[in-house]
């Protein structure tokens, strides 16, 4: 929502690809909505919240997985996130 002071991180909320069920299949669509660019953010801290491996620690051996929280992961993706006119982030949905 353009214009708004209190949003701190948006991601595109138009012409979401997205399914929906019909009587015997699911099928696709095109919606729009906060609600797709809400699932498009929660779903982005949510991948970032995954265990990740450390890097390779000494005499090559893989590191333990790391654990980040709803936080870390949100302000990991707001400093790699490009940003709006108003300067503030924008989450892209994918990989």
């Amino acid at each position: 929502s353009p214009g708004t002071p209190w949003v701190n991180v948006s991601a595109e909320g138009e012409r979401v690809l997205s399914t929906y069920p019909t009587e015997d299949r699911a099928e696709l669509a095109r919606w729009s909505g906060t609600s797709f660019a809400a699932a498009t953010v929660t779903g982005a801290i949510a991948r970032r919240m995954s265990p990740q491996l450390a890097p390779v620690g000494p005499g090559g051996r893989v590191g333990r997985r790391v654990w980040v929280s709803a936080r870390e992961a949100l302000g990991q993706l707001v400093e790699a996130a490009p940003r709006d006119p108003d300067g503030r982030p924008v989450l892209a949905a994918g990989p």
